[in-house]
């Protein structure tokens, strides 16, 4: 793209960006330059001999696709996991970790930046309020990732804020800890959150995609 890391329902890249639509999204530019840029890459990618890996095949479709890559061979290699560190673990045990209730319903959502809204919080904010409304229990809400102070839950639902986790055995715990981990992600790369929680026994339930 002449810009953003993903396009969501603009095809602009496609005959050349300009007039870009979300300039203000990563890496933001404070004017359009867009259709410059992408005229720079093109005559880049002219001269280059480049072989392009995708984690999905969904990133690989789009490379596919594109005026700037479609010339270049495209492969998909998925995301590796050590699955002697993410495994299913005691449920209880991991609770006790976190310093969780044993009885609590957990829902486990994380996020680099927790309240990107590319990832869906206020979709997930707007799904846990229908659920409460609908058969009142008490829910808790694990949100691991940057920026997950300020995050807000309806009611019935409280918050366990847990920040950045960098040690991988104690992520695979709080995997373990959660009943289900969702993801309401708008647009994603193929994250690894659900290959961490599948090979940590925690169901997942994710924003349609086809990777």
């Amino acid at each position: 793209t002449g810009h953003c890391a993903y396009s969501f329902d603009c095809e602009r890249w496609k005959t050349g960006c300009g007039r870009c639509p979300i300039l203000s999204d990563y890496p933001a530019l404070r004017h359009d330059r867009t259709a410059l840029l992408w005229r720079i890459k093109q005559r880049v990618y002219r001269h280059a001999a480049l072989t392009l890996v995708a984690p999905s095949r969904w990133m690989a479709g789009l490379a596919r696709e594109s005026p700037l890559l479609a010339q270049f061979p495209v492969h998909v290699i998925p995301n590796g996991l050590d699955t002697e560190v993410f495994r299913p673990l005691d449920k209880l045990a991991a609770r006790q970790v976190l310093g969780m209730d044993p009885g609590t319903h957990a829902v486990l959502f994380g996020a680099h930046f927790a309240t990107e809204h590319r990832k869906g919080g206020d979709l997930l904010r707007q799904a846990l309020s229908r659920l409460t409304e609908a058969r009142p229990a008490h829910v808790e809400l694990l949100v691991m990732g940057r920026e997950s102070e300020p995050w807000t839950a309806p009611p019935h639902v409280s918050v366990r804020r847990l920040g950045p986790i960098r040690d991988d055995r104690l992520l695979a715990a709080v995997y373990s800890a959660a009943d289900l981990f969702v993801l309401p992600t708008l647009a994603d790369n193929s994250p690894n959150g659900v290959i961490e929680a599948l090979a940590c026994g925690v169901p997942v339930i994710a924003a349609a995609w086809d990777g």
